[in-house]
């Protein structure tokens, strides 16, 4: 049975299960609104692109939140990493926020890494995310 691990744990793997684990990264708050990085992975079809998938995505956006401006959606290299590049700008419960989107393709996994910010502190959050993408690999 394969297993999961989180820092020092070790748990099996059922037969059947997926796994859905994600990274949430939790930063300073700026303006009442806590400055955030998660990553999800989830098995794609055989020849989905980082691009494709990213334009599946944006409809469940825009149906979950009241108002979505697209600022930017482009191929994009960070460091090692291959993949398509998305900010954008929300409303999410009366605020807005900033995101920053990553999608790339690592052996039949899509990861998405999410950086969402006060809009106010975006240009720094988008430093921050390109050196962090920069700064990941797979093993």
């Amino acid at each position: 049975m394969k297993s999961f691990n989180y820092f020092n744990l070790s748990v099996p793997h059922p037969e059947g299960f997926s796994d859905a684990s994600q990274v949430t990264l939790l930063g300073p708050v700026v303006k009442g609104f806590r400055t955030n990085v998660v990553i999800v992975h989830e098995a794609v079809k055989r020849g989905e692109t980082a691009e494709t998938y990213a334009a599946t995505r944006l409809p469940a956006i825009q149906n979950a939140v009241g108002f979505l401006k697209v600022e930017l959606q482009t191929a994009a290299t960070f460091g090692a990493l291959l993949g398509y590049w998305r900010e954008h700008t929300l409303s999410l419960e009366q605020r807005l926020v900033t995101q920053f989107q990553f999608y790339c393709l690592s052996k039949g996994e899509m990861y998405t890494f999410t950086f969402s910010c006060d809009p106010s502190v975006a240009k720094e959050t988008r430093a921050m995310a390109q050196a962090f993408l920069k700064g990941t690999t797979f093993r």
